[in-house]
């Protein structure tokens, strides 16, 4: 009789990990008092200035600005940044396209470099190699709630005289070296869609200390301005959040730190069964990342040390364990068509056929040898609401790795078939 639920074995677990998003009474009635109150628009009420406060000053910066999406609060910082049609910005290739959709929709043009194998996050010395003359600013992303290597990001642009613009989509409440991401930069971006860590089901925000910036910056919320005391008109568009995300986003703050917390004790707790494995690599902990959100659980899958298995047949066996394992992006962001077809995908070819851009890309022929091997062979996660429930359910995580391991005779005859 088959012991592996991929072939008809009892799985090890029948139950869901814990629900995500969090929802409970006094989410409720925040927003019921909001409703009731008739004070729905950004202005009308007191939630969203509260909440920009808040968030902001949870994160350590100066200024916060609640907006309608992460890709907005994207393209927002870097227009606070002074970010325009034709310069270049250099992204990570392991990242989501919201990413690289920032930088495109302020006019400017995505350069990629690679990440390192151990942590995922952005490689500053082929970040270094990416830098051209038409490069004003660089974008670390901090993949999966974990600070990206900041002291040599910003070496290197202080070093280049470059703008650092934090992805801070899924850092709410994580730190490097005690400073909240998103304040480290100039400026930095998050979002807050309902798979987040703090979430209203949509909404962004911006985090910046520079206060012509932050003033740039409600500006292209607001529609833009034509009186500014003198300076210079700011086209914008409307961003705005409303005062029932607020309300939630407010409630929703008061759990986050304890539910970090939780999150990142339990992906410590696996780090260390993991390592203890053959097969396995967990990102190792520094001790600058003094807060990890958790969002995307990341670790690496060694298929020579599994007996050959394939990457996706193991990952289809946890699967059927009740285990929702995944192996995070498929391929290297600019392979992606919308990347690669560029700048046929673009309106006009904007901004790579319309002028402004005075550089050259070619997406196809970039080169990221660990992004690639990230995506095709190694790259193996799981979401943040597996860490947020007791201890025994990381210890299901376990055993099902432990019974795929034990039953690997079994399940090679699955990747023979």
């Amino acid at each position: 009789m088959p012991a592996l639920a991929i072939n008809g074995g009892d799985p090890l677990r029948d139950r869901e990990f814990h629900r995500w998003p969090v929802g409970d009474p006094t989410d409720v009635e925040v927003v019921r008092e909001t409703i009731l109150s008739g004070k729905w628009f950004a202005t009308t009420g007191p939630n969203v200035e509260e909440f920009e406060q808040a968030f902001a000053a949870h994160q350590g910066a100066r200024h916060g600005i609640a907006v309608n999406g992460g890709t907005t609060a994207l393209q927002v910082a870097l227009r606070a940044a002074g970010i325009i049609p034709g310069d270049e910005v250099v992204i990570p290739s392991y990242t989501f396209v919201a990413t690289a959709l920032g930088v495109l929709n302020v006019g400017a043009v995505p350069v990629f470099c690679d990440v390192e194998v151990e942590t995922f996050n952005m490689d500053v010395a082929s970040a270094e190699r990416a830098i051209t003359e038409h490069t004003t600013a660089i974008m670390p992303v901090h993949w999966g709630g974990r600070a990206a290597d900041m002291e040599g990001v910003l070496r290197l642009a202080e070093n280049r005289g470059l703008k650092v613009v934090e992805d801070s989509c899924h850092g709410w409440g994580a730190s490097w070296r005690g400073r909240g991401l998103g304040s480290i930069g100039f400026s930095g971006g998050f979002s807050f869609q309902a798979s987040k860590n703090l979430t209203a089901g949509e909404g962004g925000f911006v985090t910046t200390s520079n206060d012509e910036a932050a003033e740039v910056a409600r500006h292209m919320m607001w529609a833009g301005a034509g009186d500014r005391e003198g300076k210079t008109s700011v086209l914008g568009s409307n961003y705005r959040m409303s005062q029932i995300s607020a309300a939630l986003l407010l409630n929703q703050l008061k759990r986050l730190d304890e539910q970090n917390r939780v999150r990142m004790s339990n992906s410590i707790y696996l780090s260390d069964a993991l390592d203890e494995m053959d097969g396995f690599r967990s990102v190792p902990r520094h001790p600058d990342v003094t807060v990890d959100s958790v969002y995307q659980y990341v670790f690496r899958y060694k298929r020579d040390e599994f007996e050959g298995v394939p990457r996706e047949t193991f990952v289809e066996a946890m699967n059927a364990e009740g285990i929702p394992l995944g192996m995070g992006y498929a391929r290297p962001l600019q392979d992606y068509p919308l990347m690669a077809d560029i700048p046929d995908s673009m309106p006009g070819g904007h901004p790579f056929a319309s002028g402004c851009y005075k550089g050259s890309v070619e997406y196809s022929t970039i080169e990221t040898p660990v992004t690639e091997r990230l995506c095709k062979e190694e790259s193996l996660t799981l979401p943040s609401n597996v860490f947020l429930g007791p201890r025994s359910d990381v210890d299901d995580v376990i055993s099902a790795v432990d019974k795929v391991r034990s039953n690997v005779a079994e399940l090679l005859e699955v990747a023979a078939v």
